[in-house]
């Protein structure tokens, strides 16, 4: 079998199409697995970006219902400061947000889901601060910012939503925060 370095791996399992989409920090790649047959690696994805970077650290790895794979790579200082989106035949599609600290752009995002709507919920990690970006990559919410009271975040990284209810890892306050985000 394949050498793994496994310093972060975070997965996404696509239902009713049994492929496991793994980010696997360490190699610098997403990896795409047969959860059929036992882990069968089907695919690398790598050199994906469309500024000319290696795909440093791929921390967050999701997909929609149409397939389209959405990523983060909290690593990458010099241009990944955005989510890159591959088509469901992992092409590329389109960037989600450019670098910066106001709404709409980010700083170090980490993680990522996607929910049963198509919004894209992203932990914008160096801005202390939840994004949520529709369909047509337009900006619906952005809450959080830096603090430690209730509703405020300090480095937030991982996330996943069910049912509208969204769980953050807020990781430099030791804690997980839950958010409603039904109406977002």
């Amino acid at each position: 079998g394949k050498q793994w370095y496994q310093r972060r791996v975070r997965g996404d399992y696509q239902p009713g199409g049994d492929l496991i989409y793994i980010a696997n920090s360490g190699m610098g790649r997403i990896s795409v697995l047969d959860g059929r047959q036992q882990g069968e690696v089907l695919e690398e994805l790598h050199n994906q970006s469309p500024h000319s970077c290696d795909l440093q650290l791929p921390t967050g790895v999701a997909h929609d219902h149409l397939g389209r794979l959405y990523f983060t790579d909290a690593n990458n200082f010099f241009c990944n400061h955005f989510v890159q989106v591959l088509t469901a035949e992992h092409r590329y599609s389109h960037s989600i947000g450019v670098v910066g600290n106001r709404p709409g752009e980010f700083l170090g995002p980490s993680d990522l889901t996607v929910d049963d709507l198509g919004n894209v919920i992203i932990s914008d990690t160096r801005n202390h601060r939840i994004q949520i970006v529709d369909k047509k990559n337009s900006l619906v919410a952005c809450f959080g910012g830096f603090g430690r009271k209730r509703g405020l975040l300090h480095f937030p990284y991982g996330v996943c939503q069910r049912d509208g209810v969204l769980y953050v890892s807020d990781t430099n306050n030791h804690r997980i925060q839950v958010f409603n985000v039904q109406n977002s």
